[in-house]
């Protein structure tokens, strides 16, 4: 049995979140078999485009879903109550995930999830105009964690204490795609 697995109890006890994650899963197993079986085939390409635009709005509301299991987590103490000192440690160790995209998960749940005050009040998220787009579907992972840099780092500000560091690691350096390929090499070996 491994650190998460449903015992035969908790089987027969499906949460309405079990429920939704079985219905998410369904329906993209049956969007992928459509799409192998060649279902884009008859479709324009600015049919095509715009069904590629809604699925890219939906893939960018999939980090909210992180953010609430983040939060919870923390505010449950889930990684200390399994052996883990940080939820980055947490994250790498139960979800296999490399060090690195675990901070970025952290991180981005800190600054865009919502947050609660210590007499537990509802706080809105430290940047709400940019967690309001990604509610939306609006802005990718991707410009999230470019303005989340810029934003946080070279203007000074800081995560809440509990984030500001990750052991062993500076934050990353952003890499432009406008650069040359090897002022981005360089930086890579930094």
């Amino acid at each position: 049995m491994q650190l998460g697995d449903p015992t035969t109890d908790e089987r027969d006890q499906r949460s309405p979140l079990d429920e939704a994650l079985d219905d998410a899963e369904q329906a993209l197993t049956t969007m992928i078999s459509l799409l192998e079986a060649g279902n884009l085939d008859p479709l324009s390409n600015e049919q095509t485009i715009s069904w590629w635009q809604r699925f890219e709005t939906f893939r960018n509301k999939l980090p909210l879903v992180d953010h609430g299991l983040i939060t919870h987590g923390e505010a449950s103490d889930l990684p200390r109550k399994c052996c883990s000192s940080t939820m980055i440690q947490f994250l790498v160790r139960v979800l296999q995930l490399s060090h690195g995209e675990a901070a970025a998960r952290v991180h981005a749940a800190a600054a865009l999830g919502e947050r609660t005050s210590m007499v537990g009040e509802g706080l809105e998220p430290l940047l709400p105009q940019l967690a309001a787009l990604q509610r939306e579907g609006v802005v990718s992972t991707e410009k999230l964690c470019r303005y989340h840099h810029t934003h946080f780092l070279q203007k000074g500000l800081d995560l809440p204490d509990q984030h500001r560091r990750v052991t062993g690691m500076d934050p990353p350096r952003w890499i432009d795609s406008d650069q040359r390929p090897q002022v981005n090499a360089r930086i890579r070996r930094q």
